[in-house]
């Protein structure tokens, strides 16, 4: 389900919208709570006015009977995210702010595209985080369009999140009033942009280039190679962070840090406040202009002789604390011998706490003193993936796959290494494979769903989707997935849905699969 902007139908002659204080510093602290945003006391206003708006949309009938709502229903529901949307949204324009945008254009991409070209791997990765209605990110597309004229050539990888579905629906269609394109020169208009009386609709070919998801960003759910928030080499987070309490804003700070790559930078608006030190960033200065960037960070590790393919009988080793979706194919492994069982708990906290380097050393010396493990060069391919060694990860998983050729979980981290090198069919052919060898790898389906979407292949999608969506409801909530780290099947089946809602509407035909889905999950049917 799917929820209007509070100015797409707005009820006629409302009544004067009021709000007891009480009430209102309960919506107050509920929003907190949930999203980290923080509402001052001058927006109580603005507050009762979406909650009048939110009593009449949802046929509630006053204020407290929507808060019992909002307090009983998940982040990711219409009724939660109707409140957020209506205190959040802000105006926003192609090319704002005209200095940072001079600076990206003429300093800082042509840097990264520079640095690229010179190492020979041609790809760039950014990232939108609350991208709202998708004309920063747009932006970025038609300045890497203009400074790459063989951007054929190049791995693009745009991604743009943000927590309220409606607006990523609205910015996946690209239409845009002349408000928002107010400061392009109008040459730039006509190149990118069909008009359709006041409507002006963004070229196919730029609002191809990015990747639209929903994203909390209080979540556990990043930094991760599977949506796209790892390795970043420039994240922009706007306008976004002023509306987070200190705590909050500490919490997405720290995430961040660990989502870009060496070099990588954070772009944030100038009315946003700095992190603390202890989150890992460190301010700098470009001329006029600050970013954030690693604080410290290390070399990239060498790949050592001990992780070149080759062939071996040893038992396989694997931490067991967590558990993915329990399939009757998957092979249950040995268990690592008792002088080892510490070395693998502590990758495992380092894996968890997405400190890679650290994953990466630790697996070399395991390698070297008890010998190859298949289980450690998966952890090192995962490692090396989420820094962006492209290259080592696949190394990596190759050498597990001719380890074991039926080992699943290789080839689905194999095939995000794929999607991450930009050969969507190679990543289809080894989602594939994994699902062939365990039917029931829910993180699999949901990741070929992904794909298909990002290929314009919307039913293909959703259909892929339902089926992890399916294997996710049989789950217990409380139950996590080792692929998705930090993330549990109830959280699953929340984001599914999100991510449901918001290409059902993308193209004709999808609400029909929906529901065709849905009636098989209740009928029992496959």
């Amino acid at each position: 389900m799917t929820f209007k902007r509070l100015d797409a139908n707005p009820p006629a002659q409302s009544p004067p919208a009021t709000l007891d204080s009480a009430c209102a510093q309960a919506f107050i602290e509920l929003i907190a709570e949930r999203t980290g945003i923080v509402l001052q006391a001058h927006q109580e206003q603005g507050l009762a006015e979406v909650v009048n708006d939110a009593c009449a949309h949802f046929g509630l009938a006053g204020a407290d009977a929507y808060l019992t709502v909002c307090k009983s229903v998940t982040t990711e529901s219409a009724e939660f995210g109707f409140l957020v949307t209506g205190v959040t949204v802000g105006e926003s324009y192609f090319f704002r702010d005209v200095e940072q945008m001079r600076f990206l254009r003429e300093r800082l991409l042509p840097r990264l595209i520079r640095r690229r070209g010179e190492s020979g791997e041609l790809r760039l990765r950014i990232w939108s985080a609350g991208c709202a209605m998708g004309q920063e990110i747009y932006s970025l597309a038609i300045m890497l369009t203009e400074l790459l004229p063989n951007h054929g050539d190049w791995t693009l990888q745009l991604q743009a999140t943000d927590i309220d579905t409606q607006v990523l629906e609205n910015a996946m269609r690209g239409e845009y009033s002349e408000w928002s394109i107010r400061s392009m020169q109008p040459a730039m208009v006509d190149r990118y942009f069909t008009k359709s009386g006041r409507t002006y609709t963004l070229a196919k070919p730029i609002r191809d280039l990015v990747d639209f998801g929903y994203l909390n960003l209080l979540a556990d759910e990043y930094p991760s190679i599977i949506n796209g928030t790892n390795s970043i080499d420039l994240l922009l987070c706007r306008n976004v962070l002023i509306y987070f309490g200190q705590e909050a804003l500490q919490s997405v700070y720290s995430r961040f840090s660990k989502c870009l790559a060496p070099g990588g930078i954070l772009l944030t608006g100038a009315s946003d406040p700095l992190p603390d030190a202890q989150c890992g960033l460190t301010w700098q200065a470009d001329e006029d202009i600050g970013y954030l960037t690693h604080m410290g960070a290390p070399a990239v590790t060498p790949m050592s002789n001990a992780a070149q393919p080759m062939s071996s009988t040893a038992a396989s080793h694997i931490i067991a604390s967590r558990v993915s979706t329990p399939s009757k194919r998957r092979k249950q492994p040995a268990s690592p011998p008792i002088s080892a069982v510490d070395d693998y708990r502590h990758i495992e906290r380092l894996i968890e706490e997405r400190k890679w380097q650290e994953v990466i050393s630790k697996t070399e010396q395991l390698i070297l003193t008890a010998g190859p493990e298949r289980d450690l060069f998966r952890m090192q391919a995962r490692a090396h993936a989420n820094l962006g060694n492209l290259t080592q990860a696949r190394e990596r998983c190759e050498t597990c796959i001719h380890m074991d050729s039926t080992d699943a979980a290789a080839y689905f981290l194999l095939a995000l290494i794929e999607q991450e090198s930009g050969q969507p069919k190679e990543a289809e052919s080894a989602l594939r494979k994994a699902l062939f060898l365990d039917r029931m790898f829910l993180e699999a389906h949901y990741a070929l769903g992904m794909l298909q979407i990002h290929q314009a292949r919307t039913i293909e999608g959703a259909k892929s989707l339902h089926n992890a969506l399916r294997l996710a409801e049989r789950c217990r909530p409380d139950a996590e997935l080792v692929h998705m780290p930090g993330t549990n099947c109830g959280r699953v089946v929340e984001l599914l849905r999100q991510e449901l809602s918001i290409y059902e509407d993308k193209q004709t035909g999808i609400k029909a699969v929906v529901q065709t889905k849905r009636n098989e999950r209740h009928t029992g049917q496959e």
